[in-house]
C-alpha cells in the first residue's frame, strides 16, 4: 500500500495512521458480519464471484505481471520473441546469454502485459563452483521479478525427458510466494510426432508435478515450440485465465454453502485436548485474493492439517482453483455472547448519575 509519513519523536502522522487502522478496523467487521449472515441466509446466492468491500472492478485494467522463469538454456528468450513477434531480446544456443532480467511494456488483445525475460537459474551449488558473482546477482533478480509477479510462466526443455530438480526447486519457490503458476513444455517439436502427440506430452508434464507437489496438481501445461511458433498463441488465454482465477474474491454466501456441503459429507475429525470435542467449523471467509486466503473461524484451536489439505484440495475442484497456493488458516471464536453478563446487570453500564 502507500506508505505513510511519521515523525514518532514529535508526533506527526500518528492521526493518519489511526484513520488506516480504523478503516481496516471497519472493513474487517464488516466482513466478519457478512459471514454470520450467511449462515442464516437461505436465499440464493449469486453464482459469479463478489469483490470484498471497497474493491471495485471499475477503472482501466491493470498490467498482467508476467515473469518467464526456467533453467539456463531451455528457450526463455526465444518465447519472449515469439510471443511479442520480434527479436526484442538475445537469443542463441549458448547458456547464459540473459544476465539481466529484462521488462517489456506489451499490449496482448488490447490487454495490459508487463513481461520479464530472466536469466537461467542454475543450482546453487554448480553457481558457488564457478564463482560467478555476476550470475548470483542475475538469480535474485529473477527472484525479486517472481515477488512481484501475477503469473510466473516456468519453461521447460522437452529434451530432458523428466523433470529437473532445480524446476521443481522454482515451481515450489512459486507456491510459497504464492504466484499463480502456468507450465510452458518448450521444443516440443524434439519428441512430438505420429506416436507421441503434444498433448500427451502435457499430460506426462503435469503427471510428474503432481506426484513431487500435490498442491499444483491440474497446473496448466502448454505444450510448444517456441523456436518454430507451432501453439505459441495458446500460452497468453491461459496465462490470463490463471492470473482471474488466482485474484478472484468470492462471496461469502458461496463460500460457507460449499463449506456446509463439504463438512457434512466429511465431517472435521474430533479434537482430543482436554477430554473429547466435536469439532465444528462455523463459518468461512476470505481474506484477501493473491493469492486465495480464507479463515476458519472453529470451536477449536486447531485442526489436524489432513483435514485442511483436504478443505483445499475440494476447494481447487470446486472453484477451479489450480496451479497456485490455497491458504486456509484456522481461529477460535468465542463460545460466550460478549452482550450478556456483568455487563448488563443492573447498576453496573455506563452512564452518568
Amino acid at each position: 500500500g502507500k506508505p505513510v509519513p511519521i515523525s514518532a519523536e514529535h508526533g506527526e502522522g500518528i492521526a493518519d495512521i489511526a484513520v488506516v487502522i480504523d478503516r481496516l478496523v471497519k472493513k474487517k467487521r464488516l466482513l466478519q458480519e457478512q459471514a454470520e449472515q450467511a449462515l442464516s441466509d437461505t436465499d440464493l446466492v449469486e453464482s459469479q464471484p463478489a469483490l470484498l468491500p471497497n474493491e471495485s472492478d471499475d477503472g482501466p485494467e491493470k498490467p498482467l505481471q508476467l515473469t518467464i522463469l526456467g533453467r539456463p538454456n531451455v528457450g526463455k528468450s526465444t518465447l519472449v520473441n515469439a510471443l511479442l513477434k520480434q527479436e526484442r531480446v538475445i537469443t542463441g544456443a549458448t547458456p547464459g546469454l540473459t544476465r539481466d532480467s529484462i521488462s517489456v511494456n506489451w499490449t496482448w488483445n488490447d490487454r495490459p502485459v508487463q513481461l520479464v525475460d530472466t536469466a537461467g537459474i542454475r543450482k546453487s551449488s554448480n553457481r558457488a563452483k564457478h564463482g560467478d558473482d555476476i550470475e548470483d546477482m542475475a538469480v535474485r533478480d529473477a527472484m525479486r521479478a517472481l515477488k512481484v509477479a501475477d503469473v510466473a510462466v516456468l519453461v521447460l526443455d522437452a529434451e530432458a525427458g523428466v523433470l529437473q530438480r532445480q524446476e521443481l526447486a522454482i515451481a515450489d519457490a512459486v507456491v510459497r510466494e504464492g504466484r499463480s503458476l502456468v507450465i510452458c513444455a518448450n521444443k516440443m517439436d524434439l519428441i512430438v510426432d505420429q506416436e507421441y502427440s503434444a498433448k500427451q506430452y502435457a499430460m506426462d508434464v503435469s503427471q510428474q508435478i503432481e506426484l513431487r507437489f500435490p498442491m499444483l496438481r491440474k497446473t496448466p501445461v502448454v505444450a510448444m515450440s517456441s523456436l518454430t511458433g507451432k501453439n505459441v498463441q495458446a500460452l497468453m488465454p491461459v496465462v490470463f485465465n490463471a492470473r482471474d482465477r488466482w485474484q478472484r474474491v468470492i462471496s461469502t454466501g458461496i463460500l460457507n454453502r460449499w463449506l456446509q456441503e463439504v463438512t457434512a459429507s466429511h465431517p472435521p475429525p474430533t479434537v482430543r485436548s482436554g477430554g473429547t470435542k466435536a469439532t465444528k467449523i462455523k463459518y468461512i471467509l476470505q481474506t484477501k485474493g493473491r493469492p486465495p486466503t480464507f479463515l476458519l473461524f472453529c470451536n477449536v484451536d486447531d485442526i489436524p492439517q489432513s483435514y485442511i489439505r483436504f478443505l483445499a484440495r475440494n476447494f481447487q475442484d470446486t472453484f477451479f482453483m489450480f496451479g497456485m497456493d490455497t491458504r486456509m488458516s484456522i481461529k477460535k471464536s468465542s463460545e460466550t455472547n460478549p452482550y450478556s453478563g456483568n455487563a448488563t446487570k443492573k447498576g453496573k453500564g455506563f452512564g452518568l448519575g
